[in-house]
Formats: C-alpha cells, structure tokens, sequence
C-alpha cells in the first residue's frame, strides 16, 4: 500500500517536469525519484527479512514437533504406555504439523507477550503461537481459548481457575505461578521443555489427565493448598518432585494438604519424590534415577517397573503394602526406614492401621549397586528377602530394629558383595545386623565377607534379654561358606541353637583396629559353637599371623551379665571340648 502510494507520487510529479523548466524543480524531482527507489528497496529488503522470520520461526517450530515425535518413537520400545498413546499422540502433532506447513492465518508468528500482541492475536484468529507467550490476566486467558500450540514457552501469572481448553502442544517450558483456585489442561499431550508449578499458595489442584510425554523436568513444589495432582496417562518424564512441605504444621509433622497423586505407572529418566503429602495408592514405573517417598500417607506403594537407580522410603506412617514384585536391579543404595504407624493415641493417632507389618520379598531382584539400610519399620513381623541376589557392589548392609520377628532370612544366594576403593582395590563389604528374631538366617554362599556385626536378640524378652529359665528357641544359621571376613563380632547370649560360620578360618582386620574377634557367648551353656572350631582352634594356636590382633570374649556372670572371661585359651577349650 505504501509503496503504491509512492510510485503515485512520483508518477504526477515526472507530469509535472514536463510542464515546468525551472532547474530546481527537476532537481528536487531527480532527488525525491532517487530516495523513492531506496525506499522500495528497503521495503523489499524488509519483505524478504519477515518472509525469512516467518520461515525461521515456522521451520523452528516443525523441528521441535519432529523432536518430540522421534523422541517418542525411539522411547515405545521399552515404554509399552506411550506406545499404546503414540497413535493418537502422533496424529495430533501430524495435524499442527501440517497446519503450521500451510503457512495460513492461524499461525501468529513472534511472541505474546503485551496487549497489543494480544490484540493482533485475536484479530488474526490464530490458535498456533510459535514464540512464547506470557499470561497475567483473565482476559489474556480467555483470548487463548483455541490455542493448541506454543512454540515456545508458556507463563501463566497470577491467575485464578486456570483452563486451556484446547492447548495441545508446548514447545518450552510450561509456567504456572502465583496461582489461585483450580489449574485444568483438559488436552495437553506433550511438552516439549519442563513444566515448574512451585510456590502457589492458594492453587488446589492440578489435573492434566491427558498429558503423556514431558521431556523436561516436572516440579510441583511448595504449593501449600494443593489438594490433587492427577496425571492418569503420563508415561514419560525426564524427573518428576512434588513437595507438599508445610512450614507452620502445629503437629510437626510438615506434611500439606496434598492427598491425591495419580501418576499412573510413569517411567522416569532421571529422580522421582514425593514428600509431605499423598494418600491412598501410589503406581510408579521405572525409575532410572533415585525413588524417593519421604512423609507420605500412602497406604500402598505399587512399582511395576523393572529397574530402579535407588529406592527410598522413610517416615511413611500409614504404609502397609509395598509391591516390588517386578524390580530385577536398582543401580543406587535402598534405604527403607522409620516406616512405621504413628504412636500417638486417642485424637493425636494418624494411623487407622497396623502399619507396615510385611516386608517384600523382591522376588525378581538380581542386581544392587549401592548400599542397603533396613531400619526402625517397626511394625514388621518377618523379613525373607533378597534372595535372589547373587553378587552385590557397596559398602554396607543393615538391618537394625525392625520390630518382632519370626525370621530373619536374607542374602542366601549372594556369593560376593564388595566396593572398589580404587583402580587396583576393592574392599568387602561390612554387615551390620541387630535384631530381634527367632530365627536368624543368612549370606549361606557368600565367600568372603568385610567388617560383621551380629547382634541376634530374643524376640519375646522385652528388655532384650533371654532370662535363665526361659524355653524360647533363637536359631542363628548362615555363613557358612564364608572362609575369611575382615573381623567378626558376635552377641548371641540369647540364641539357642548356633550353626553359623563353619568354614570360616581366617580374620584379616585392618591398622585401624586390631580387635578381629568380639565374641559374646550364650547365656545357655549347653549352646555348642563348634562350627567355630577352626576359627577358634586357630586364635588359641595364634595361628591368625599377628600378634598384635586381640580378641574379647564374654561370658554371663553370677549377676546375668556379659562379662570379660578372665582366661581366654581356658574359654575356647572349654568350647572345643565337645568339638569332634
């Protein structure tokens, strides 16, 4: 239009040259002509110049949507959830990717950013945005009621009762803060970036129940109200935090107002946490970095995945049931404590339950990098465990405190568990192991062992103790392929029945402490310890290769306590005398 305006202009005044000879005229002409044919050249260079951002901004957001898509197809291999959605998320990216090839007039081009940006965006009647766009208003809300894509990212700002209806696609990152009320994504499949909804303090939910694909990082955090996080089709995110820490708990107990997370089996890339909040059942998939549950109210804990990069529960009062029946490796430490019902009474009780009375058997597990700590879950009645490892890489294991059991049996199919402490060295792994349990049995094949400590208690004594008179049996099995361990310490003053560590003949510790045996005898006399034999026949020949090493045998004394014998060599003749 301005260009037509200009080749007007000059038209009437070269009419002009023609009726009129003054000199300066046709100067001033040749000059207007001169700066005419700059400024239709410069609009030519600006057409050229936006038909090149359109292309840019159009070819970047094809890109992406073929990003998203390779990625999805190179992940339903393994995923057989996004394969079952790829389909129908396939064809709505096929479809943007074709409205956004024709090039038509539902394609605003740049960023929404200002009212006027706005202004024009509705004046077009676009609903694809291939730039970012930034909501601070209802208005502004209400204006993307048709919007199914972004190209970039989206920031929704101070808002109350946040929709977008037909919203799709994101291409970036997806923003939602200082929000208020409900936030609904009634069709968003996929998003290209991250998604972070932190520090909302009046939101109460967040539901996006087709959302299937985040190939970012998702984080719920500090968002004091939230009641709800629902994502029933999610298959696939880069890492998944949600914390519902409440500061100012009266109870101190922090937990927030969250009680529904619906997850749905998602596979995770990176780490998963749920902490302070979320009742009910939670369903989890793989979990390739660390699972952390940390102060919920899950009663059932359901991981359908096969490989973990860690696993973590504590402080869950109202767990009862944890399925890992499908788990074959964890390639990080498992750390499963203080799951236990909550002790108040009357009106301060939380837990309607007995709490977490029965212990996986992690059936399927084969494989563990890391170390392993099983403590103060209470409530548990039996432990039969982890044995179908047969070879673990870390540094410790422990079971310490985990209520009144009937039987202690794990690791009997590990033949060797170790950590490397450098290029050249690797060192044995220690066991630490105090519990109270009728029958101890474990580590059957393991070759050789690091630092162990066993302190093996009677389950019905309450302070611990076994009582000269009682009939109760302790049974104390296991170790017995085990020819060399770093040191060994031994309380068994209440076990009964003893056949542990029968190959056992070499005790290796370190400059650090030279104590290699601590050995605290039954308090039954009758009790043999002959599968020590060879260790023992050993250590009163000196026959272990220092000197310098020392041992500290206890006996029970006129009182019924453990006491230092006065002569150790008297001692283990005395237990070798009844030793074939």
């Amino acid at each position: 239009m301005f260009r037509n305006k200009l080749v007007l202009s000059l038209l009437a005044l070269s009419s002009c040259m023609v009726s009129c000879q003054d000199d300066s005229i046709q100067s001033q002409i040749d000059d207007l002509s001169g700066k005419v044919e700059d400024l239709n050249s410069n609009l030519d260079s600006l057409d050229k110049e936006l038909a090149s951002l359109k292309e840019q901004h159009q070819n970047t957001l094809l890109e992406k949507i073929q990003e998203m898509d390779d990625m999805m197809a190179s992940l339903i291999a393994e995923n057989s959830k996004l394969s079952d959605q790829y389909s129908t998320i396939s064809d709505s990216l096929k479809s943007i990717h074709d409205e956004v090839a024709e090039s038509g007039s539902s394609i605003y081009y740049g960023d929404l950013l200002t009212s006027e940006n706005f202004a024009q965006y509705t004046a077009q009647g676009a609903s694809i945005v291939t730039g970012n766009v930034l909501v601070t208003t209802e208005e502004q809300l209400n204006a993307l009621a048709n919007l199914r894509v972004t190209g970039g990212n989206i920031h929704l700002s101070n808002l109350m009762d946040i929709t977008l209806p037909a919203l799709e696609t994101v291409g970036g990152d997806l923003v939602v803060s200082s929000a208020k009320g409900s936030v609904v994504f009634e069709n968003l499949f996929t998003v290209a970036g991250g998604w972070f909804n932190n520090d909302n303090s009046e939101q109460t939910s967040l539901v996006a129940d087709k959302l299937a694909f985040v190939s970012g990082s998702v984080e719920i955090n500090n968002n004091l109200l939230l009641e709800t996080v629902s994502f029933e089709t999610l298959a696939y995110m880069k890492s998944l935090s949600i914390n519902s820490y409440w500061a100012d708990d009266p109870s101190y107990k922090h937990i927030g107002a969250l009680s529904n997370v619906e997850i749905s089996n998602v596979d995770i890339e990176g780490d998963l946490t749920v902490a302070y909040g979320g009742t009910g059942t939670l369903d989890i998939g793989n979990v390739s970095g660390n699972l952390k549950l940390e102060k919920t109210n899950f009663t059932d804990i359901n991981i359908a995945g096969t490989h973990l990069g860690g696993l973590e529960l504590s402080y869950n009062e109202s767990l009862v049931n944890l399925v890992v029946d499908n788990v074959k490796t964890i390639h990080g430490d498992i750390v499963i404590i203080d799951n236990k019902p909550d002790t108040g009474v009357g009106t301060f009780a939380t837990s309607n339950t007995n709490g977490f009375e029965t212990f996986p058997s992690f059936q399927s597990l084969t494989e563990i990098k890391g170390d392993i700590n099983i403590s103060g879950n209470t409530a548990l009645t039996s432990i039969e465990s982890f044995n179908a490892i047969t070879s673990l890489i870390g540094s410790d294991i422990t079971f310490n405190n985990n209520g009144t059991l009937t039987v202690l049996d794990i690791f009997n199919n590990i033949t060797e568990a170790s950590i490397p402490v450098s290029k050249f060295r690797s060192e044995n792994t220690k066991v630490y192991i105090y519990e109270k349990t009728s029958w101890f049995n474990g580590f059957s094949n393991l070759l050789q062992g690091g630092d162990i400590t066993i302190d093996i208690q009677n389950p019905t004594a309450d302070d611990g103790g076994f009582g000269l008179f009682s009939t109760d049996v302790v049974r104390f099995e296991g170790f017995s392929s085990m020819t060399v361990a770093t040191r060994l310490r031994l309380n068994i003053g209440d076990v009964t029945d003893f056949n542990a560590f029968n190959v056992l003949d070499r005790l290796q510790p370190g400059y650090e402490d030279y104590t290699y045996l601590s050995l605290q005898l039954p308090e039954n006399t009758n009790v043999s310890l002959c599968p020590l034999s060879t260790l023992l026949t050993k250590i009163k020949n000196d026959e272990l290769g220092n000197t310098n090493y020392r041992v500290y045998i206890q006996a029970i004394n006129e009182w019924g306590w453990h006491q230092d014998v006065e002569d150790q060599n008297a001692t283990i003749e005395e237990l070798l005398s009844s030793c074939d």
